[in-house]
């Protein structure tokens, strides 16, 4: 037989000392005074009170929520600081390898009617290797984090038979139409 107890009643069930009451406290203005403090100079609308003092448990609630947003925007944007170069890099090595697609589009498209209606097919998939992908990332970025990195980028990353590791891009006829995948990496709130 499990017993299951959830969080609250576990809270609600523990006393703190005094001096923990007080530390929590002191904790939650200086967050208050944080989060408030930059809200009102980048002129956002409070949605907890001003003065820490008249502050309610639902306004400690918003304060610790919007300091999770800004701590999740700052993530947001350190990681698209870090990764626009990357993302140029592959960028550059995925042109190159589309370009070849394209050439070997145009010379499958001259094949005779005949061939194709027996079951050529093109391939409408460009895989690159990742290995020609590392020096698009920092000197000394691990393979993990070099695949960790493509898959937040939103790239297909397979392994083939040999165990290397390559990024599968779908095959774009058109050059106006080249563009590196959007990133699908969300700031997690803390």
């Amino acid at each position: 037989m499990s017993q299951t107890t959830s969080n609250d009643s576990a809270v609600k069930s523990t006393t703190i000392s005094s001096d923990v009451e007080e530390r929590l406290t002191a904790t939650f203005k200086t967050l208050h005074h944080l989060v408030s403090t930059h809200m009102v100079s980048a002129g956002a609308k409070l949605t907890f009170m001003s003065e820490f003092e008249k502050c309610g448990m639902e306004d400690y609630k918003e304060v610790a929520h919007a300091a999770r947003k800004l701590l999740g925007a700052k993530r947001q944007e350190k990681w698209e600081n870090r990764i626009k170069g990357i993302r140029a890099g592959i960028q550059g090595v995925v042109d190159t390898y589309m370009n070849r697609k394209r050439a070997a589009k145009a010379q499958f498209d001259a094949l005779p009617e005949e061939l194709r209606a027996e079951g050529v097919t093109f391939n409408p998939n460009v895989s690159i290797p990742v290995k020609e992908l590392v020096g698009c990332f920092p000197q000394g970025a691990t393979q993990e984090q070099i695949l960790r990195d493509l898959k937040d980028l939103s790239y297909n990353v397979i392994q083939n038979a040999e165990k290397a590791y390559l990024i599968r891009v779908a095959f774009v006829a058109d050059k106006v139409a080249d563009e590196a995948p959007k990133s699908e990496k969300t700031a997690k709130a803390a």
